[in-house]
């Protein structure tokens, strides 16, 4: 089968650094059961095609300037930022896509990446659920404006109700856009993270007993509010209290968040913790799996995950592992089996469960065998390939080609109607950009509440438009009101600001 994967990110050679695993460990997995493959990714500082591990790999480096107006519109950053690589992606890899010519796309489920593949009709598309922005928007580990989660949620959600079918990392994340959308279970499979088994595990160092930081603490992702790294260091005072000599070592790439890492760094200053916390910034691979292997504890205390390769990793490891209860963090760690689970927000809870396993090496060391055992069965990589082969043929079996309609048509229209045609959106953009760059506070405050009810007299014409379709002239016309509005307020805002 000749398989597409639109994926964010995809590691170059040698593989090492920050990349997501499972686009990795996905690929290599078809590719060992014969099949072809193709990878479409984001690169921050490559263009065009390479050879990765014996698979073709096609980059396409965003252009940020390309979507600053768009992120300035109702604080839309986040949204923009993926609208513009989604459509980037596709303009960009279009023509190698289709002279590759695939059986079937898989997109993964970052705000709509499936978009315009979907719109194309060309290819049945298959969205692969590993970890909903929009949930994390939700429940507030990744920071948005209630209108960014509104067209972020909208947008994955019709994307993913739009494709032939969606395979989901965890139970979960099925479960919540169910709940949502009102979607039949039988539009979801979910398929275990595949996880390769490690190589060259090296032995733990041997230390006399005294001689070393204990217990040694271990968190590795990205360090950023999602990963819940604050949760982390507010439970460190009690561990302090009963093990001053404790170590705890964060690795990860901060530059995702600058300010939030800076936050943490106060914070570890503030608690006086500074000699026992350190951030390293991001390890090589062979250096970081020495350190998950002597470290006592390794710790992930996200607010969400689809499956958190990290924490799996470690179980593979033979780690002792502590995880928050979430998403599919509770599914692959087993409670008191393979790991132990600990309530998400609550750092006085992850503190005594540190405190706990830190007391009891027979717990730790039991904890760590079972995992190291139990999580390859989890995420064979084998049956893991074999169960997307049947899941692509299942979406092939369902997929009549030509351009989308149903549940994508409502979001298609909203999207081409307030964004992508920029008709209305781009006078919002000019106007509120002059007022802001030419410094006439009071005029953009006043603006802000005009363009507000204009906002909210659009939502309402899009509205009746959807409800009544024999009165779409009537609304169309409506609309071109605003729009004329819109201008004169953008003219008028910009002779003001050249006075």
């Amino acid at each position: 089968m000749r398989i597409a994967i639109i994926t964010p990110n995809y590691p170059s050679e040698p593989i090492d650094g920050d990349f997501l695993t499972m686009s990795l460990e996905v690929t290599v997995g078809l590719k060992n059961e014969g099949h072809e493959l193709f990878i479409v990714t984001l690169s921050p500082d490559k263009e065009g095609e390479e050879k990765v591990g014996g698979i073709r790999v096609f980059r396409v480096k965003p252009d940020f300037e390309q979507y600053n107006g768009l992120a300035a519109v109702g604080d839309l950053s986040i949204f923009a930022y993926w609208l513009h690589c989604t459509l980037l992606l596709h303009s960009a890899a279009k023509q190698v896509v289709d002279e590759f010519k695939p059986d079937i796309i898989e997109c993964h489920d970052f705000l709509g990446l499936a978009l315009p593949w979907i719109c194309d009709g060309t290819y049945p598309v298959v969205i692969r659920m590993i970890g909903s922005l929009s949930e994390m928007m939700r429940n507030g580990s990744v920071p948005a404006t209630q209108m960014a989660r509104q067209f972020s949620t909208a947008l994955e959600f019709a994307t993913i109700g739009s494709a032939s079918l969606a395979v989901s990392l965890c139970e979960d994340l099925p479960l919540i856009v169910r709940k949502m959308t009102g979607l039949p279970e039988d539009h979801f499979r979910v398929i275990r993270a595949p996880l390769s088994p490690p190589k060259d595990i090296p032995e733990r160092d041997s230390h006399p007993k005294g001689s070393r930081p204990f217990p040694e603490i271990l968190f590795w992702g990205r360090i950023d509010p999602q990963k819940g790294c604050d949760l982390l260091v507010e439970s460190l005072p009690a561990v302090a209290a009963n093990f001053p000599n404790f170590k705890a070592t964060f690795v990860g790439s901060s530059q995702g968040d600058p300010l939030y890492f800076e936050k943490l760094n106060k914070r570890v200053q503030e608690l006086n913790l500074t000699k026992n916390v350190e951030f390293t910034g991001l390890l090589p691979r062979a250096k970081l799996v020495k350190l998950a292997v002597n470290s006592d504890l390794c710790i992930f205390p996200s607010l969400y995950e689809g499956a958190c390769y990290a924490a799996l990793e470690a179980m593979s490891y033979g780690c002792c592992v502590i995880a928050t209860a979430v998403g599919g963090l509770k599914e692959y760690v087993q409670h008191e089996v393979t790991g132990w689970h600990v309530p998400s927000g609550d750092h006085e809870a992850l503190g005594q469960a540190i405190i706990k396993l830190s007391t009891d090496d027979d717990l730790r060391s039991r904890l760590a065998q079972k995992a190291k055992t139990e999580i390859l069965k989890v995420c064979d990589t084998k049956i893991a390939a074999q169960s997307a082969q049947e899941a692509y043929q299942e979406a092939i079996r369902r997929f009549s080609p030509g351009p989308s309609s149903g549940t994508f048509a409502s979001i298609g229209a909203m999207l081409l109607d307030g964004l992508s045609d920029r008709s209305i959106y781009s006078y919002l953009e000019n106007l509120q950009a002059t007022v802001y760059q030419n410094g006439l506070q009071a005029g953009l405050d006043q603006r802000s509440v005009e363009i507000q009810h204009l906002k909210n007299e659009l939502e309402k014409a899009r509205a009746q438009l959807a409800a009544h379709r024999p009165i779409k002239d009537r609304v169309r016309s409506k609309l071109g009101r605003i729009k004329r509005k819109l201008k004169e307020m953008a003219k008028t805002s910009i002779q003001g600001s050249g006075n």
